[in-house]
């Protein structure tokens, strides 16, 4: 069974890259609750790769569903 767990390193990686900034609505905010979001659904078979990862504010992940946009 795949793990759902992003390592810990991978997972300041991908806030560094992103700038803690949210990558839908560029919600910048030392208080902001920030998400490490798959881009390609875990659900579908999406990896924790850097390139399949995005910071999202806790707002835009939750209004997420669980579909692939093209």
């Amino acid at each position: 069974m795949r793990s759902r767990y992003i390592r810990k390193v991978i997972r300041i990686a991908v806030l560094l890259r992103d700038e803690f900034t949210c990558q839908e609505c560029g919600t910048y905010d030392e208080l902001a609750e920030l998400h490490i979001d798959h881009i390609f659904p875990f659900s579908l078979g999406g990896d924790h790769s850097m390139d399949n990862l995005q910071v999202l504010c806790a707002e835009c992940n939750l209004k997420k569903s669980n579909t692939v946009v093209n």
